[in-house]
């Protein structure tokens, strides 16, 4: 049978050479017909192009579909933030004096220095920071940019004033979010209350020399509703040294082994053997199995005393913070916890911690990974007298 197309390029479809996966499963089948393709113009059969046009084959008019929507891209830079933004420091009073007095090269009318003052990509800048004029709904945009998104977690005052730092400053900044936050629905009814009337959680002394995960503590919380066929979650806190976690979820029924294969699965390919390890009484810690494993790698096993978290009070207050992610975020579908997870454990080592003054990502990467795209693309990066200055205040 000879087939005559158009497309010369099919006539060598049955030639030696290379072939992708598809390409192949399409020549498998073919050779099971005696066919020969030939090529021949389009102007030379007619007939077979008038059959792909008649009028009666198409039963709806073309319409435009968009396959991939804008929503499934992320910019570098987010540019309707720049973009309002700019047009309020158009219109604000401070920012027109700043520039003026710069301009004119005339002294600061306020207490700060010119030279504090820049400009990049048509923003003014306090301190390589953007400068967001008295504008409350501009304000309460990149607050919610900052402490609704999952990618953050709803952080509290201190660990949300930091991050708005990092990249934005207002005058009254630290009111502003306190009163925000002070105000935020979720943040009062699912967070816990961190000054109950009850002694404080007390927690264990930290070895100040300690590497990333060398002491570590870990704890499951119990009972979640059924979500991907998990229904517990293995907390790993790093105790002495970053404060960052590692989320494991698994399955109340988990035994000995199988709480040391999920930490070599997720901690150990990453930071090694730990010098420490800090649990309850659990079966799988207390277990003659776990005790004996931790026993040949010359790991010290530090068990609590039952029926008492404040023991180690810092992965209970690490539990705390997951469950009142958990609640926040997956509230109104309980059964979708275990896919909120990476969000979660990013959104806890990207926060500030209160003792370390810094982030575990910053501690174990040397930087805060970008969590959203910033209103102008950053360029500096921070020197190495910077970075040690850094890891001495640690």
């Amino acid at each position: 049978m000879i087939i005559w197309c158009d497309h010369k390029n099919l006539s060598y479809f049955r030639a030696a050479r290379r072939l992708t996966p598809r390409q192949s499963r399409w020549n498998l089948f073919l050779s099971q017909f005696d066919i020969s393709i030939t090529h021949k113009p389009g102007k030379d059969i007619p007939g077979a192009d008038s059959l792909s046009r008649r009028p009666d084959y198409g039963t709806e008019p073309d319409e435009e579909r968009t396959l991939l929507p804008n929503t499934l891209f992320i910019g570098r830079i987010d540019v309707d933030l720049h973009n309002r933004i700019k047009e309020s420091q158009a219109t604000d009073q401070l920012a027109n004096t700043i520039l003026r007095a710069k301009t004119l090269n005339i002294p600061s009318p306020f207490k700060f220095s010119l030279d504090d003052w820049t400009t990049d990509s048509d923003l003014l800048l306090f301190r390589k920071r953007i400068y967001i004029p008295d504008n409350k709904d501009l304000k309460q945009q990149i607050l919610h940019l900052f402490h609704d998104l999952p990618s953050f977690g709803h952080p509290g005052i201190f660990k949300t004033t930091s991050f708005i730092r990092q990249h934005y400053w207002w005058p009254g900044l630290t009111i502003f979010v306190k009163n925000f936050i002070n105000g935020c629905a979720a943040c009062q009814q699912m967070k816990i209350n961190t000054h109950p009337t009850t002694p404080p959680l007390t927690p264990i002394p930290a070895d100040p020399s300690a590497l990333p995960f060398q002491s570590v503590s870990i704890d499951f919380i119990t009972d979640l509703p059924l979500s991907n066929s998990f229904d517990s979650l293995m907390v790993i806190v790093d105790h002495d040294s970053s404060k960052g976690i590692v989320l494991c979820p698994c399955n109340k029924t988990i035994d000995a082994l199988g709480t040391a294969l999920l930490y070599h699965q997720n901690v150990y390919r990453r930071f090694g053997l730990p010098k420490r390890i800090i649990s309850d009484r659990g079966p799988q810690f207390a277990s003659h199995v776990f005790q004996t494993l931790c026993s040949r790698l010359s790991i010290k096993s530090k068990l609590s005393t039952a029926y008492h978290p404040q023991t180690d009070g810092q992965t209970e207050r690490a539990n705390q913070e997951i469950e009142a992610y958990l609640r926040i975020y997956c509230g109104t579908a309980p059964n979708t916890w275990a896919e909120s997870i990476p969000d979660l454990e990013f959104s806890h080592n990207l926060q500030t911690h209160s003792v370390t003054k810094t982030s575990p990502f910053n501690i174990i990467l040397g930087y805060n990974p970008i969590p959203i795209p910033p209103a102008i693309e950053p360029t500096n990066l921070p020197s190495l007298s910077e970075r040690l200055r850094l890891l001495s205040t640690i």
